[in-house]
């Protein structure tokens, strides 16, 4: 059994199936923030650039507005809401637009999505991880043969085999070695690699002097 485990706690979720993925709502910077809402209820937009100002028009009275550390804790008070505009640390403006009677979102992430189109989200992370374990090269990727040991412990060691690297990324497929005469745990939640993004393993646990390929993700 193929098992994943993410080393990156910000990314938890993409290997974890994304439980908590129906409570978040991404947007990219520089547009209008949709953002459904209801009387009473609270929401949470967070801007990954900071914020350096709000700007209002209307009553102020019919919404409530408190920010602190990046976000900003929206409550609409009435059905016609004061207009706000967040303008972020970089100059970028963020104008919120009320879409009410189609639930309310619990935290919106207001981020700069053009370093997603550079080549480090999710998406593409997970892509690479899946190459690697079906053996098939990544698109674009410069392939490059052995390397160092790069984890050894009593029990267990893992030697780079393969590296593709890709602009942005690197994909290793490693071999872990078991050192004893009897089974040992990978140790995967123990790997410390520089900008490890995610790691997963044909193997659960390795059988005496028996060997598996373990599969990494990294930032370059």
């Amino acid at each position: 059994m193929i098992k994943f485990n993410h080393i990156v706690t910000a990314w938890m979720m993409v290997v974890l199936g994304g439980a908590c993925a129906s409570a978040e709502k991404n947007v990219c910077s520089g547009t209008d923030v949709l953002v459904r809402v209801e009387v009473g209820k609270m929401v949470d937009i967070y801007v990954e650039e900071g914020i350096a100002d709000l700007v209002r028009s209307g009553d102020p009275s019919t919404v409530k507005v408190e920010h602190t550390s990046g976000h900003i804790f929206l409550t609409p008070l009435a059905a016609a809401p004061a207009d706000i505009t967040i303008l972020d640390a970089v100059g970028r403006s963020h104008r919120i637009k009320y879409v009410f009677d189609q639930g309310v979102d619990e935290k919106i992430v207001v981020g700069d999505c053009r370093e997603k189109e550079a080549g480090t989200d999710k998406d593409l992370v997970m892509s690479m991880v899946r190459d690697l374990i079906r053996g098939r090269q990544p698109e674009g990727s410069r392939r490059r043969e052995g390397g160092p040991v790069i984890f050894e412990d009593a029990q267990v060691r893992m030697t780079l085999v393969v590296m593709h690297e890709l602009p942005k990324l690197a994909g290793y497929v490693v071999t872990a070695e078991n050192l004893t005469d009897g089974p040992a745990a990978l140790p995967l939640q123990r790997i410390a690699y520089p900008g490890l993004l995610a790691v997963a393993a044909d193997k659960e646990s390795l059988e005496a002097r028996a060997q598996a390929n373990v599969y990494m993700v990294v930032a370059r």
